[in-house]
């Protein structure tokens, strides 16, 4: 061995190619890259949609994915690799979004800032590593203070996604295809473009007037990462292939008898004319004796169409319950929003930030909560159908870290490949 090599490190054994095909023998001296084709097992949560399986989330420059072989096949990432929160209210929200999560891990193993009085589930969505603030109630101020403590915990984040129920206006002028009114039923989803502050305005005498020049300059867009994400997402190709994904998430929440994510049937479905007020307090339409004349026609129920569409547009987000369908109208036209909500502006401004929330009343005066279970099962699978197609720029994978170990790559092969030719050359 010539001099010139001392700073090479030597094998204790010699090390053996293997052919293709054929499983490496293990070496605990030396590990060299393989780039034969690995078969992933299937994650706890499956998917009955897609055949291809589930790979556990590395932390960025770690190598080659491993398989998820067992529950504690892998330790949990740090900390700061978690890039990804949910934030939601109720419990039966979060329910449903933790039984689509991949894997559990165990959250102790996790500290939280100082005087973070938050309580956090975590684990994996695909190939993400998420956090889930859960939060004690529900309103924009609550949500402001949760998404404030889970930042400070878990500084890695790089998105958060708002997830629950939301109410909706039925009809959007001129939004369908081909210029046509688009219909919004119970169930359907809405992922937000943008967030408006519904309650934003002056108050004058005798009026209340909103600011609704420019709705989108108070909180501001999407971030571009999520913008580019949602322009992938309403093309036709995104919206059939979140729609195929949900399907399949729906059936694994069904079969999850705790959930309640059971379709609650097109006669369950009702809207009524806008001027038309429910005729009791706190009793259901069928015991008070609503008058089902009033009822407006729904061409996708009466197609007997039950399954869950996606819509995206501005959300309105404030305090205020909404539970009139005289001011849904009059919000929806002066705002353009399509959906009402009351956490979305509380996160806004703590994340770069998605709203996606299931439609489970009219926002008017006929509403109950017996859609709130399946509402919050079609926004938690579409959730993790939007998750499949968005992956972040994450500082420590940017071109710009690999440049250095490129060029001396690129430098130590020419240097091999200029020696290697100088016999050739006649200079010895």
């Amino acid at each position: 061995m010539a001099q010139g090599c001392a700073d090479v490190q030597l094998a204790p054994k010699p090390i053996r190619l293997q052919k293709e095909g054929s499983s490496p023998k293990p070496n605990n001296s030396q590990h060299l890259p393989t780039h034969h084709h690995q078969t992933p097992s299937i994650s706890q949560t499956r998917d009955p949609t897609a055949h291809h399986k589930t790979f556990q989330p590395r932390p960025p420059g770690s190598g080659p994915t491993p398989t998820m072989t067992t529950p504690h096949s892998q330790p949990p990432p740090p900390q700061t690799h978690i890039h990804l929160a949910i934030i939601c209210a109720l419990p039966l929200k979060a329910d449903a979004i933790t039984a689509l999560f991949d894997h559990h891990w165990d959250s102790s193993t996790y500290t939280k800032s100082p005087h973070d009085p938050n309580t956090y589930s975590t684990g994996t969505i695909g190939r993400h590593n998420v956090v889930l603030a859960h939060m004690p109630g529900v309103g924009k101020a609550s949500a402001a203070t949760v998404a404030a403590h889970c930042r400070a915990s878990f500084p890695g984040v790089r998105l958060a996604v708002v997830v629950g129920v939301c109410g909706v206006v039925p009809f959007r002028p001129g939004h369908g295809g081909g210029g046509e009114e688009e219909e919004i039923v119970l169930g359907d989803v809405i992922v937000s473009e943008g967030v408006v502050p519904f309650e934003f305005g002056r108050l004058l005498p005798g009026q209340f007037v909103q600011k609704t020049d420019s709705v989108l300059d108070v909180l501001g867009r999407p971030n571009a990462e999520a913008r580019a994400l949602l322009a992938k997402l309403k093309g036709i190709r995104g919206r059939e292939a979140l729609r195929g994904k949900m399907i399949g998430y729906m059936e694994v929440l069904r079969g999850n008898k705790g959930l309640g994510a059971v379709y609650p049937g097109v006669a369950k479905d009702k809207l009524f004319e806008a001027t038309y007020c429910h005729v009791g307090e706190k009793i259901s339409c069928e015991d008070c004796g609503c008058d089902e004349g009033k009822l407006v026609p729904r061409a996708r129920l009466e197609q007997g169409d039950a399954q869950p569409e996606v819509h995206f547009g501005l959300i309105g987000s404030g305090d205020t319950v909404i539970r009139s369908a005289e001011d849904r109208e009059v919000l929806a036209r002066k705002t353009g929003v399509m959906a009402f909500e009351m956490e979305g502006v509380g996160v806004w401004d703590s994340f770069p930030c998605l709203v996606i929330k299931g439609a489970c009343d009219y926002a008017d005066s006929h509403k109950s909560k017996g859609w709130q279970r399946y509402a919050a099962a079609t926004a938690a699978a579409c959730m993790k159908a939007v998750l499949e197609h968005w992956v972040p720029s994450l500082p420590g994978a940017s071109c710009s870290a690999l440049l250095p170990e490129m060029f001396a790559d690129w430098h130590n092969q020419s240097l091999w490949r200029s020696r290697s030719s100088l016999p050739a050359l006649g200079v010895g």
